[in-house]
């Protein structure tokens, strides 16, 4: 998740909460709803950053948990949508990287 997204949601729910006087009734997550493997993730920071060369996968390591998926249902029933793919906040991301090493 952007880091725009994340903060556009926090205070989303705030004026949400304060407007409508509601209290939450438990957590409410914070997230786009959206999963996706390491592998494709791997592929999609290798296309943002430029990288060509190999990546290799080790067959004998453990492959961790098959999903970690956020349920963000109660947040987007309040009517909350992320504006940034995961993959425009990475070049997002990439990009401010790049310009504070130059400075």
């Amino acid at each position: 998740m952007y880091s725009d997204d994340m903060a556009d949601a926090c205070i989303f729910l705030i004026e949400t909460l304060h407007a409508s006087r509601l209290a939450p009734h438990g957590f409410i997550n914070i997230g786009t709803g959206e999963d996706i493997t390491i592998r494709e993730l791997t592929h999609i920071v290798a296309e943002v950053v430029g990288y060509k060369g190999e990546i290799r996968w080790d067959p004998t390591k453990p492959e961790g948990m098959p999903q970690k998926l956020l349920d963000g249902s109660r947040l987007h029933q309040l009517g909350w949508k992320h504006k940034s793919s995961l993959k425009d906040g990475l070049r997002l991301t990439y990009q401010e990287f790049l310009k504070n090493q130059t400075n």
